[in-house]
């Protein structure tokens, strides 16, 4: 009971709930009057009608609360929903990811940048036994021209987009001469436009994850967003890009470049 009106008395003092304490002090009032025989019924009913005015204000003020504060959640939601799923991409946080992988699979144009700037977790992630897979545009087929078609820069001239798929091509065979067993780096061109981006990658006791980003038209690589997604946390869409990613390896359409 002592707690009960300790808790009273704080609410009271923050201004809460008070028009629900006048409610009951009026009709304890009320009561004890009647008891007594000391109120008439037109006081009674006025006191009633008080009691009901201060019930409406508090409701309609609780009303409006409530659909205040489901406006501000919607619009917390609409503003932010999407920059919490799409992000950019880190680089420093994709090396470390490296360091811990058993295997990185990749599906790209090309992929000579990221190669190059990961060279040394790359080389590492080879002499402890890992693979490297990687998917890449056919510098001799029809999407070669169609890859061009979409971007931006140098990207939109033939001969840079093909100097950059050989230069990729070069520096896997670079990791695979590094290699303690055949076919630890694997790399085939696919005469085909990759509607996504894929970083895939694998991990001896970890769950894999997979860096996903869209692809662009006319936009500067660097503004395309990306996503993660878990094994664990997002297994249902993990596999259905796990599967897009291996139909596409198995595909007959591909082309095996040999790197040794």
């Amino acid at each position: 009971m002592k707690n009960q009106l300790r808790r009273v008395w704080q609410e009271l003092r923050q201004g809460k709930n008070v028009e629900v304490y006048l409610t009951i002090a009026v009709a304890f009032v009320i009561l004890c009057l009647h008891l007594f025989h000391v109120t008439s019924i037109n006081a009674v009913l006025s006191a009633i009608l008080a009691t009901l005015v201060l019930l409406a204000i508090a409701n309609l003020h609780s009303r409006r609360g409530v659909e205040d504060l489901g406006a501000s959640v919607l619009r917390l939601e609409i503003g932010t929903l999407a920059d919490k799923f799409f992000q950019q991409w880190n680089e420093a946080e994709f090396s470390d990811f490296i360091n811990r992988a058993k295997r990185v699979s990749m599906l790209a144009v090309a992929n000579n940048r990221f190669l190059s700037e990961n060279q040394i977790q790359f080389t590492e992630l080879i002499r402890r036994g890992g693979e490297i897979r990687a998917l890449l545009i056919d510098p001799t087929g029809a999407v070669l021209n169609m890859s061009t078609t979409r971007s931006v820069g140098a990207s939109t001239q033939p001969n840079y987009v093909k100097m950059h798929v050989e230069m990729s091509k070069e520096k896997l065979r670079e990791f695979q001469i590094g290699a303690t067993r055949s076919n630890q780096v694997r790399l085939k061109y696919i005469d085909l436009l990759p509607s996504i981006i894929i970083t895939w990658l694998e991990f001896d006791h970890d769950p894999g994850m997979m860096l996903l980003t869209l692809t662009a038209f006319r936009q500067p690589t660097a503004s395309r967003p990306s996503f993660t997604l878990s094994e664990e946390k997002d297994s249902k869409w993990y596999k259905y890009f796990k599967d897009y990613y291996e139909n596409i390896w198995e595909w007959e359409g591909t082309k095996d470049i040999a790197l040794s």
